[in-house]
């Protein structure tokens, strides 16, 4: 028979005895069968034989094969060669078997240097800070990494995989922060460029708050067609609390500096006042009691004012009242000790 020379795989037909019917002259030159051999069928049921693993492993596929175009598929190692090897049922009564062997080394290490690209990659979404949300291009969630999982929680969001996975950011989160972030994720899709979104600060269980930023970055194939988007939220509860603390820190210097142009300004002036008050009510014994009581109270309110400039110059911490409802603000200097808490 020479119905398979011409095949451009190779290929070999057998019967249920796994004796060479007809084969591919591809098929000869895998297992190095000469192709002007008298018994070419064979001398490659010969090499056939002399692979017993292959043999073991074609005995137990064909036996399962028992309706015509049935097909069992295994693996099989050659030298250095990986071939995916093919079993087909190849008549009514189940005797002849059509098997096809192809080389598939270079796909299977191709699909294991991408395997292990992207476990590496998952790795590294794993294990930084950042909380990390891939959605598709209906905005839907397909991947969260652990830190992601973990901002959620506070939020009121669900954080078991089920529930997050194909969900979009309107389900998962409460109110508003769920239509800002997908309307986020629309825009970074849409637009192709990067989009920052508000800080947004949760009140946590435990007491203190969860303050986070949040980034939406399009996402693309290799052609530049849009996939949909990125999430990112960085968790910035310190960095707030740091910058809090800068903005009271630049309030106080402020106030260091208003404190040394009041001392050279006003208590210089009061100093003479005080004086000059103290002097006319001491020195004019006749003064009448409406007078020596006005200079009294010259004398009370530069005393006032000097006891402010003094819980200004010793102030720690800036603390802001209403001045007036719903409008400007001014420096609590009476309450020291509310600052101190």
């Amino acid at each position: 028979m020479n119905g398979l020379r011409s095949l451009p795989i190779a290929a070999v037909v057998i019967d249920d005895a796994l004796q060479v019917l007809d084969c591919s002259r591809r098929c000869l030159t895998l297992f190095g069968v000469g192709a002007d051999a008298e018994r070419v069928e064979a001398d490659l049921g010969q090499a056939l034989a002399v692979a017993t693993d292959l043999g073991d492993e074609l005995a137990l596929a064909t036996a399962r094969l028992v309706q015509p175009g049935d097909a069992e598929a295994f693996e099989w190692r050659r030298n250095d060669r990986l071939l995916e090897v093919t079993a087909i049922a190849d008549d009514d009564g189940g005797r002849t078997y059509l098997i096809t062997f192809v080389d598939v080394t270079d796909t299977r290490r191709l699909e294991q240097i991408q395997q292990q690209a992207r476990n590496y990659l998952e790795q590294i979404l794993a294990d930084i800070p950042l909380g990390v949300a891939v959605l598709d291009d209906n905005l839907h969630i397909t991947f969260v990494n652990d830190a992601g999982l973990r901002q959620l929680g506070p939020m009121g969001a669900k954080t078991e995989l089920v529930d997050v996975i194909g969900a979009q950011m309107t389900d998962l989160l409460p109110g508003d922060v769920g239509h800002r972030w997908y309307e986020l994720g629309g825009v970074a899709r849409d637009e192709g460029q990067r989009a920052d979104g508000t800080r947004e600060c949760f009140d946590l269980a435990a007491g203190g708050q969860l303050v986070v930023d949040v980034a939406a970055h399009p996402l693309h194939d290799r052609r530049g067609k849009s996939l949909g988007a990125i999430l990112v939220i960085e968790d910035v509860t310190e960095k707030a609390r740091l910058e809090n603390e800068l903005i009271s820190m630049e309030r106080l210097a402020t106030v260091g500096q208003m404190v040394i142009t009041v001392n050279h300004e006003i208590n210089n002036p009061l100093a003479i006042i005080s004086t000059s008050a103290q002097a006319a009510r001491l020195l004019n014994r006749d003064l009448d009691e409406k007078t020596v009581a006005k200079l009294l109270t010259i004398e009370a309110q530069v005393k006032r004012i000097s006891e402010v400039t003094e819980r200004l110059r010793t102030m720690e911490h800036v603390e802001s009242d209403d001045y007036i409802t719903d409008g400007p603000k001014m420096i609590n200097i009476h309450n020291r000790e509310s600052g101190d808490e």
